[in-house]
Parts: C-alpha cells; structure tokens; sequence
C-alpha cells in the first residue's frame, strides 16, 4: 500500500501537466478519485499507470487542500484525528454521488462542502 501511495505522489508531481493538471471542476475531481479507488483496492488493469496518476492528482488536490484549509483555517473543518486522505476522498465521493447536479461546479467547493458537511467543528 505505500509503495503504491508513493507511486500516485511521484506520478502527481512529475507529469500531472502532462495528463490535464489541476481539476477545475467537480466532475474532473471525481473522474481522478474513481482511478484512485481502482489503484487503491488493487482492481488495476493494463491502465494501471493512468489510473495512478489520475489517481495521484485526486490524492494531491484533497492532501493539498486539507492542508490549505488548515493554513488559511476559518472553514468550519474538523476533521477526527487519525483521518486519511483517502477517507477524505471518500466523503468526497459518498457527496457527489448523493449529489450529482453539483458535478459541474468548482472542485475545490465541492470538496470543502463535503468535508465540513461531514466533519463540521464543534460536533
């Protein structure tokens, strides 16, 4: 399991301009978290290393923003100590597939949504 989260953080950082940078929206966020859960529960085909780094980018933009949040603060987010990235993307998922009119709107919104709707502070 860490070789493979090692391998989706050095896909990310070497080639992720190569293969569509950034996600800007929802949809694009979701498309890399579900190749993400294809390399996660071992499920990889021949396209192993595009789910990687497809994959990679999901691992990347939720880590990043977490930490982002946590920097800039102020978002209401209060994550359990212990909790992953990979939960993360989860509650990330579990949203959008519960919420799929929301797909085309930013991702970095959606992702916040999600993660303060689950794990709000003062619970």
């Amino acid at each position: 399991m860490a070789q493979r989260i090692l391998l989706l953080v050095f896909l990310i950082v070497g080639i992720q301009d190569l293969y569509g940078g950034i996600p800007k929206t929802a949809q694009e966020l979701v498309d890399n978290c579900r190749k993400a859960e294809i390399v996660i529960d071992e499920k990889a085909s021949a396209q192993f290393v595009d789910n990687a780094i497809d994959g990679g980018i999901c691992f990347g933009y939720i880590a990043g923003s977490m930490h982002a949040a946590t920097i800039f603060g102020h978002l209401d987010i209060c994550t359990p100590k212990g909790s992953n990235t990979e939960q993360l993307m989860k509650v990330f998922l579990k949203y959008m597939d519960n919420h799929p009119e929301d797909l085309h709107r930013p991702a970095a919104e959606m992702l916040i949504k999600a993660i303060r709707l689950t794990f709000p502070c003062g619970r």
